[in-house]
């Protein structure tokens, strides 16, 4: 049996998906598996810290029945599949390693945690020896952006990693060949402390210019952006189906996405999947050092902004010009799903 392991088990969740597609794989491949993940109930408090209290209980709960699953459910024969980077898990690992009991495991980094979202250097050395420990006695580690494997030579963990690219959700689509008189942004990912849209948002406000800037973000953040978002320039739209997300994004002239400088070694904002899978126009708040970057310089349709400077008048007339000239498509290869699924399945079962 394989237990594939995520935090989340909400459709919404990108991590969650790549794990049922892994799921079909191996269903096709008639090896047996089950799907451990949280069981989040379909809440939207509109309260920040009603939702996120609620939120955090149910990841607490998720986090007992791991600790009772892994000592006394797990088989000999059993493979464990995690994806992420969670701390508890390398705690509850290296109990089972004190306890001599083999684990066949796989991790896949996706975010890491906590580095993040903390600096604190005595807590991430903390969690490193934990990490470090456990890791060194895995099977497989998988890194998801090759720019996490800086962190492997920074921290001299004693262990090698395999780099198995995201995947699109999508095919490929070719791009609108027109331009809106009046540019159209959207900014549709996460909203949290990982990325720096709040400041971009701002600077937008400040531009005395025509344009719409679409966002969407759950319930618990409507009261922060309401009072942020006074002009009639932003639009608050709800989250997407499938359908509905790509037929939206098709009318958008550029599609944003953004990360604060120290984290990109740490995260790989997957939204930018679908966009380059969608063909669309790019604007990277983020920095020149990062995996996104160079996937970006390969892509070519993109306009960089570095998180340390402003968006002014100058900056905007010049991505004016670049996207109403910037209308051919360009096909990226990397994201294959077929390619990074196969070389999962390649090592589970080695």
């Amino acid at each position: 049996m394989i237990y594939l392991i995520h935090r989340s088990g909400d459709l919404n969740n990108t991590v969650y998906r790549y794990l049922k597609d892994i799921g079909f794989f191996f269903g096709k491949k008639n090896i047996e598996y089950r799907f451990v993940v949280s069981k989040e109930k379909n809440y939207r408090a509109k309260n920040l810290l009603i939702d996120l209290f609620i939120k955090n209980l149910d990841y607490l709960n998720f986090l007992f029945y791991l600790t009772y699953f892994f000592l006394f459910k797990l088989k000999k024969k059993d493979k464990i599949f995690i994806t992420s980077d969670p701390p508890y898990f390398y705690i509850i690992l290296f109990l089972m390693i004190l306890l001599r009991r083999k684990i066949d495991v796989t991790v896949w980094w996706q975010d890491i945690f906590p580095e993040t979202f903390i600096k604190n250097k005595i807590i991430i050395s903390i969690f490193n020896y934990f990490r470090n420990k456990v890791l060194s006695n895995c099977k497989n580690i998988f890194i998801s952006p090759d720019q996490q494997n800086y962190m492997i030579i920074k921290n001299k963990f004693k262990f090698d990693s395999i780099f198995i690219p995201n995947w699109s959700f999508y095919s490929y689509i070719n791009d609108k060949d027109t331009v809106n008189k009046k540019l159209k942004f959207a900014y549709l990912g996460t909203i949290s402390v990982s990325h720096n849209i709040i400041e971009l948002i701002k600077n937008f406000q400040k531009l005395d210019i025509e344009f719409e800037f679409y966002i969407s973000f759950r319930p618990r953040y409507r009261k922060f952006f309401d009072k942020l978002i006074k002009d009639q320039r932003f639009k608050i739209i709800n989250y997407l189906s499938d359908d509905d997300f790509i037929k939206f994004i098709q009318k958008m002239d550029v599609c944003i996405v953004s990360e604060k400088k120290y984290q990109n070694q740490y995260l790989f904002p997957s939204k930018v999947i679908t966009y380059i899978s969608n063909n669309k126009f790019v604007l990277y708040h983020g920095n020149m050092n990062s995996y996104l970057y160079k996937i970006l310089f390969e892509y070519e349709k993109f306009i960089f902004l570095n998180t340390e400077k402003k968006l002014d008048v100058n900056f905007y007339n010049n991505l004016n010009k670049i996207v109403k000239k910037n209308y051919k498509n360009k096909f990226l290869n990397i994201f294959d799903k077929e390619k990074s699924i196969n070389a999962i399945y390649q090592c589970i079962i080695k």
